[in-house]
């Protein structure tokens, strides 16, 4: 194989001498389009212009008039498709029409051929187009630029190359690009799917189209993340499902037997109209729509590689690409300062984790950050918490997109549980809102709470981690709880009211809800043992952490948990035994991993 290799490079080399001892007027000599794009011709015409550039010149522009293309293509277009570099390094030796094709658009797309490079992840090609004055910031017909049509092909270092050139070149046209539609275009396709008298709504159709077309941030996501987009384009269906009212769609894949009540459909109405004050604008609209379709950008991992490297944590990500970068998520930038900025105070409490609260596995400590967007004339509270609504609502996506799944009547009434509690942040301290959460969940429990007993407290959390929506498990939890050693309860008391506050370190056991309740359905574990390892774990935090200066240190035990769920013997989960593993950096000093023992 290697000889054929060598021998087709001497044949390309003496067809470059014959075409350049002929002075580029070669008789049977293929079209320019096979030159550029066949193999053999291209290594040919490579050695040519490397050798004699200016008869590579001439041999080429003697064609261009010959070339018949579509869609408004240029020779650049089809040379930068079939990867071919020395067009574009001898660029500033052809005739000034040609070099203009540089900035040529296609008629359909209006890609330029700094488009087509990007599309190809060719990153080298993309630099001697620069260097030759293409434009970095040319909009597609999507308002697309290289850079993100580099990001939807996947090839994020090409992507990562072009930012980095406008940020060196700082573009004045780029600005001016991203903020070339008013917010008015914006608000006008908002309207479409709210719902005054007298105006015909978009269809389903119509709205998921009207997104995919104004969100270029959703073609970011390719086949690792593929489930990621579903649950986006379920969170952005049920927008526009609540936000034009539209009760049977919505719960139109969900069993009859439970589904999302009308009643409850007219209190989830109420507070979108009420506390979110979301369909009082289309401005909010919008941008609640542009914050749910990039919410999940942070997760794809060659994304957050190329742009902010150092974040872990994908909204930590999102946040420096959109402080450092913003061009890079264009949504984004193309909204107003005061629509960007409702954002922004969004994700800088996105530390708190919904789910979490809603099964009592968080923190009083956990509510600060919310407090801190519940506040004053400028609250945000409503959408922040909105946001989360529709992310929820959209968990099954990847299963189905025919309505929502997930949000039945029983995740809704939890919902609504948290919803209601979390308003009082607003004028109750964040240990009292926490409290008032657990006592509305012991109701369904069987439980009784006092908010001034740390075991009431406490029992009530357990049920809560236990997932107890009805008295017989609530029921189940008490008697296993009672069920410990005297000294067993009181340890394990004391770890568990501890509020990161007053109390610190107070420790975070990400995943102890699925020991739990793994534990209590498996008939070998039980809840009893289930929470005696949850002891152990909080002992050995303890431990490792005597020194620690963090008010919360969050210790994941998904493997305990797993053990939990599958254990075939009570003597074997008894016997386990563990290690607890900083995260690696700084993030060590607040975050650790519990890894069973082999």
């Amino acid at each position: 194989m290697s000889y054929f290799f060598f021998v087709q490079a001497i044949q390309s080399f003496f067809a470059a001498q014959s075409i350049d001892s002929l002075h580029a007027v070669v008789e049977g000599l293929p079209g320019l389009e096979t030159l550029l794009t066949d193999p053999w011709w291209t290594q040919a015409l490579h050695m040519l212009a490397e050798g004699w550039p200016a008869c590579y010149v001439s041999l080429v522009q003697d064609r261009l008039s010959a070339v018949t293309t579509q869609n408004g293509e240029s020779v650049l277009h089809m040379a930068a498709a079939a990867g071919h570099v020395p067009v574009f390094q001898l660029l500033e030796m052809f005739a000034p029409e040609h070099r203009r094709m540089l900035a040529s658009q296609t008629s359909d797309m209006r890609w330029t051929p700094l488009h087509v490079a990007a599309k190809n992840g060719n990153t080298f090609l993309c630099s001697c187009m620069l260097e030759r004055k293409a434009i970095l910031c040319s909009a597609d017909v999507h308002q697309c630029w290289p850079m993100h049509v580099a990001l939807q092909n996947g090839h994020f270092q090409t992507a990562k190359f072009l930012s980095d050139m406008l940020l060196v070149h700082r573009e004045p046209e780029g600005e001016r690009t991203l903020q070339a539609y008013s917010m008015d275009v914006f608000e006008n396709k908002a309207i479409g799917i709210m719902t005054p008298e007298g105006r015909k709504i978009v269809s389903e159709s119509e709205f998921v189209e009207m997104v995919n077309d104004s969100f270029p941030e959703l073609c970011y996501f390719h086949q690792a993340e593929s489930d990621e987009m579903k649950r986006n384009l379920g969170a952005l269906l049920a927008v526009y499902w609540i936000v034009s009212d539209q009760y049977d769609q919505f719960v139109r894949s969900q069993a009859k037997e439970g589904s999302l009540s009308k009643a409850s459909w007219q209190e989830l109405q109420q507070w979108v109209q009420g506390a979110v004050h979301i369909v009082a604008s289309p401005r909010q609209v919008w941008t609640m729509l542009v914050f749910v379709a990039i919410m999940s950008v942070g997760k794809i991992k060659g994304l957050r590689m190329a742009f902010s490297p150092e974040c872990e944590e994908f909204n930590e990500a999102l946040i420096k690409m959109l402080q450092t970068v913003p061009h890079v998520v264009p949504s984004f930038a193309r909204l107003d300062g005061n629509s960007q900025q409702m954002i922004m105070s969004c994700l800088m409490a996105s530390d708190f984790n919904f789910g979490q609260f809603l099964q009592a596995e968080s923190l009083p400590a956990n509510l600060v950050v919310v407090k801190s967007i519940s506040l004053g004339q400028g609250s945000v509270l409503g959408f922040f918490l909105f946001r989360i609504f529709a992310a929820m609502c959209g968990i099954y996506g990847k299963k189905s997109l025919e309505g929502s799944v997930f949000m039945n009547e029983q995740m809704f009434r939890n919902f609504k549980i948290g919803l209601d509690v979390l308003n009082h942040l607003q004028h109750e301290r964040t240990e009292q809102v926490y409290h008032r959460f657990l006592s509305e969940r012991t109701k369904s429990q069987g439980l009784t709470f006092d908010p001034e007993s740390m075991q009431s407290r406490v029992l009530a959390r357990l049920a809560c981690m236990s997932r107890a929506f009805d008295q017989d498990v609530g029921s189940e939890v008490s008697s296993a709880f009672h069920s410990l050693e005297a000294t067993e309860r009181e340890h394990l008391m004391t770890f568990l009211d501890a509020d990161g506050i007053s109390v610190r370190p107070a420790f975070l056991l990400y995943n102890a809800p699925n020991l739990l309740d793994g534990g209590r359905k498996n008939q070998q574990v039980g809840l009893q043992r289930a929470m005696r390892m949850l002891l152990k774990i909080y002992k050995k935090a303890e431990q490792e952490y005597k020194d620690t200066s963090a008010a919360v240190v969050t210790v994941i035990v998904h493997e305990v948990a797993v053990f939990a769920t599958k254990c075939p013997d009570p003597e074997m989960f008894e016997s386990t035994d563990f290690d607890i593993t900083r995260s690696a950096g700084a993030k060590g000093n607040s975050q650790a991993v519990v890894f069973l023992k082999s």
